[in-house]
């Protein structure tokens, strides 16, 4: 890994590598749940998630490498990097 903040997130459990979960159509990560005091990141990638929030018809988490969940009005943004 050749970032080697994200790394040291990683090794000290202080981020959360989303690349094993699903994405949806328009390339978010649907998270299981959402743990507020950790960053998140796409390990595989090397991306840091830039937004995440909770659908607000679905209720599904989901996850992006840019802020397109911050003041979207289908979501309820929990976290803007």
């Amino acid at each position: 890994m050749t970032n080697l903040a994200m790394q040291k997130k990683l090794e000290q459990q202080r981020a959360i590598d989303v690349s094993p979960y699903p994405q949806n159509d328009d390339g978010h990560y649907i998270l299981p749940e959402f743990y507020k005091h950790l960053d998140y990141c796409d390990a595989v990638e090397e991306k840091w998630i830039w937004s995440i929030g909770r659908h607000k018809k679905t209720g599904e988490i989901h996850a992006s490498t840019n802020s397109d969940l911050y003041q979207n009005k289908n979501y309820d943004c929990l976290f803007l990097r």
